[in-house]
């Protein structure tokens, strides 16, 4: 249905941003993690994930609003993402 639709359609979005995941990326990811906006536990967990991969700590209060997500794999996503922040960037 139209929802699947949408998933679909939030999934390619998500993907193209992890594909090219900077820092530029953040103000568009940021506040869908901070929402939960996807309203899909992996889709979620996979924003969480981006954004420790990108390394900004700016994302760390969305990142700590995941830990309190009623899904697992959000908190999971944003416990993945916080160690990626807690390592030192110059570990190339």
């Amino acid at each position: 249905g139209a929802d699947r639709g949408l998933v679909a359609e939030q999934a390619a979005a998500l993907l193209g941003l992890a594909a090219g995941a900077s820092q530029a990326t953040l103000p568009r990811l940021v506040p869908w993690v901070e929402a939960e906006a996807f309203g899909d536990g992996m889709l979620d967990a996979l924003a969480c994930s981006v954004l420790g991969r990108i390394g900004d700590r700016t994302a760390l209060p969305a990142l700590e609003r995941g830990l309190a997500s009623k899904e697992a794999r959000v908190r999971q996503g944003a416990v993945f993402a916080l160690a990626r922040l807690a390592q030192p960037s110059d570990t190339a």
